[in-house]
């Protein structure tokens, strides 16, 4: 009993520490890996990269209800939002539609128990968007974990998301592999799956979404 009460007592002191590490070590970091991926080549293809963190925009009085306290903290990197510009099939008579499609976006939060979890949004538009609203595509039990080379991934990620799974664009067969790949890690993270869990889960899924994408499959009668 004596030794369950010292484990307790040393998860917290974790936890503390872990609360600390977010702000000391990740935030600092987060906007770090911003500025090299605007100063990347990729920073060309998908333009203006916005990022928000809901603890600054609350110390900066964005949150009018005085009322509402954050217990944990969060980032969110977007590209913004985007018009659609397509034309209805079938119209609405006397009805003008401009469609727009929210761009990609990866999430950091911390829990209160000093964890961080890191999911990625696929694009989503008034005619589009993902079988899932997001993706776990990380996870950590301390921010001191994360290393200055996943954000780099996570960023490059959510770029290719966003090039390749647009509703102007998709599907195609870039776009197949990028969500085949956040369906394997939101899967494999989902159940404790280790890497190579993930790599055999993406083989699978991107060979079967290309080969239904482009016809060669035929999905099996239910």
């Amino acid at each position: 009993m004596i030794k369950a009460a010292a484990k307790a007592s040393h998860m917290k002191l974790e936890a503390w520490y872990a609360r600390i590490n977010w702000s000391a070590h990740l935030l600092p970091m987060v906007k770090l890996a911003v500025e090299r991926f605007c100063a990347s080549d990729s920073a060309n293809a998908v333009g203006m990269v916005h990022l928000s963190v809901a603890s600054e925009a609350y110390a900066r009085g964005h949150y009018r209800d005085s009322k509402k306290e954050l217990w944990g903290d969060s980032l969110t990197i977007s590209l913004g939002t985007r018009g659609v510009p397509v034309k209805a099939v079938v119209p609405v008579a006397g009805r003008l539609r401009v469609l727009a499609e929210e761009r990609a976006a990866l999430v950091l939060s911390q829990a209160l128990s000093g964890g961080v979890v890191a999911l990625l949004y696929p694009p989503k538009s008034d005619t589009d968007e993902s079988v899932k609203p997001s993706y776990m595509v990380g996870y950590w039990f301390n921010p001191r974990e994360i290393r200055l080379q996943d954000l780099d991934r996570l960023l490059t990620l959510t770029g290719e998301t966003d090039l390749f799974c647009g509703s102007e664009v998709f599907p195609n067969r870039r776009g197949a592999r990028v969500l085949a790949k956040l369906h394997a890690k939101d899967s494999a993270l989902s159940t404790g799956g280790s890497k190579i869990w993930i790599w055999l889960q993406y083989i699978f899924k991107v060979v079967g979404g290309t080969l239904r994408i482009y016809g060669i499959g035929t999905p099996s009668p239910k």
